[in-house]
């Protein structure tokens, strides 16, 4: 399952959020409770609106490829960095 997650994060999600510098990372998927652990990187990490992208777009669009995803838990150190606000480059 996770291997199909990984894939499915690479190929949809993180273009879609590559186009505003950021990406997705997998930490850990607990099979269990369906609770998915990931971070934000890039431009995400630390950005206002990283919340809202999490929870409302990359949570739904997840939760609807893969049902046995029960909730997105962000591990982000959101605060993290020299300045989260921005991508480094």
């Amino acid at each position: 399952m996770i291997d199909k997650i990984l894939e499915f994060i690479k190929e949809y999600i993180n273009p879609a959020l590559d186009v505003h510098g950021g990406l997705l990372t997998v930490e850990y998927f607990d099979e269990e409770t369906g609770e998915l652990f990931v971070k934000m990187g890039g431009a995400c990490q630390g950005c206002a609106a990283s919340s809202q992208t999490l929870h409302q777009q990359v949570k739904a669009c997840l939760i609807d490829e893969f049902p046995s995803i029960t909730n997105l838990i962000d591990t982000t150190n959101h605060s993290d960095g020299s300045n989260p606000f921005y991508k480094e480059q």
